[in-house]
C-alpha cells in the first residue's frame, strides 16, 4: 500500500503554462482520506512552491531547491548550506566562464545580480522571494544552492566545465536552462529518504514522479518510480513506470487517480 507521493513541479506535475492539474486540490483530499501524504519536490524555492498550494500549505511537505531544503508547512525541518568560501569559489567560477550566470539562492531569497533580461526572465517563474543586487557575493544570508542560468545548452556547456568539482559539490542538470549546484550528496533523492525515515514510510510504500535529470535519485527510493511520458531519456531508462499522459495532460493525476481506484 501506498504511504507517500512525491512529485516534481515543471514538466511534470505543471504544464508547459505552469498550472496545476484541475483536479490538483481533489486529489490530495482523496489521499488525506486514505492516510497517503503527498509531497513536492522541485529545484524551485520552497515559497515559490507553495503558492500553488495555498489551502493546503500546513499539511503538506516540501523538498525545495533540489532537496537542500525540506519544510513540513512553514516549518524547516532540514537545509543544507554551502560554507561561504565555497560560494565565493563557485560564482567566480561561473562568472568566468561564456553565455551562463549565477543565481545564489538563500534561506530568505534568491538574489541575481546579472543585467541580461534571461536570467530574470526564467528565474521569476521558480523564485517567489527574487532579488536584483549588485553584488551576489555580498548576500550575507545562509546559501543553500547556486542556480545557473545557461544561455547556450547546459548539457554541454556548464555541465561539462564543472565536473572538475563533481567530488566536492552536488552538480545536476534541471531544465532546459539550468544547473543547479548543491552540497556534495544533496539531492532529491536524499530528501525523499530523510522525509521516509520522518514518516516511517519504506521505498515500498512510496511513489514517485519526475521528468528531468535532477529527479534520478529520487527514481531510486521509490519502487513505484514514474517517469513522465515527456521525460529525458535516462530519466525514463531509469524508472520503473512510465506515465500514460504527458504534463499537460496532466500525467501525474491521472495516474494517481488510476491508483486509488
Amino acid at each position: 500500500m501506498i504511504k507517500l507521493i512525491i512529485s516534481d513541479m515543471d514538466g511534470c506535475l505543471l504544464n508547459d503554462k505552469k498550472e496545476i492539474p484541475h483536479d490538483m486540490y481533489e486529489i490530495i483530499d482523496a489521499l488525506a482520506e486514505k492516510q497517503i501524504a503527498f509531497a513536492i519536490a522541485s529545484g524551485r524555492q520552497v515559497e515559490n512552491i507553495q503558492e500553488k498550494f495555498t489551502p493546503y500549505v500546513d499539511s503538506m511537505y516540501f523538498l525545495g531547491e533540489n532537496g537542500s531544503i525540506v519544510k513540513h508547512g512553514k516549518k524547516t525541518i532540514y537545509e543544507s548550506i554551502l560554507v561561504p568560501e565555497d560560494v565565493k569559489l563557485l560564482v567566480e567560477t561561473i562568472r568566468s566562464m561564456e553565455g551562463v550566470y549565477p543565481i545564489v539562492c538563500g534561506s530568505s531569497g534568491a538574489y541575481y545580480d546579472s543585467e541580461v533580461p534571461i536570467v530574470y526572465d526564467k528565474a521569476k517563474f521558480f523564485y517567489a522571494n527574487l532579488f536584483k543586487v549588485d553584488d551576489i557575493l555580498q548576500v550575507t544570508e545562509n546559501i543553500s544552492k547556486i542556480a545557473i542560468v545557461d544561455t547556450i545548452n547546459p548539457e554541454t556547456n556548464i555541465y561539462p566545465k564543472l565536473q572538475p568539482y563533481a567530488d566536492r559539490f552536488q552538480i545536476a542538470c534541471s531544465g532546459d536552462v539550468w544547473v543547479d549546484i548543491n552540497n556534495l550528496g544533496e539531492n532529491k533523492g536524499r530528501a525523499v529518504a530523510q522525509l521516509q525515515n520522518i514518516l516511517g514510510v519504506s521505498r515500498e510504500e512510496t511513489m514517485v514522479f519526475g521528468d528531468f535529470l535532477n529527479d534520478l535519485a529520487m527514481m531510486e527510493q521509490a519502487d513505484y518510480s514514474y517517469a513522465m511520458i515527456n521525460g529525458h531519456p535516462q530519466l525514463k531508462e531509469t524508472a520503473r513506470y512510465i506515465t500514460e499522459l504527458d504534463n499537460n495532460h496532466e500525467g501525474v493525476t491521472h495516474t494517481i487517480k488510476k491508483y486509488l481506484k
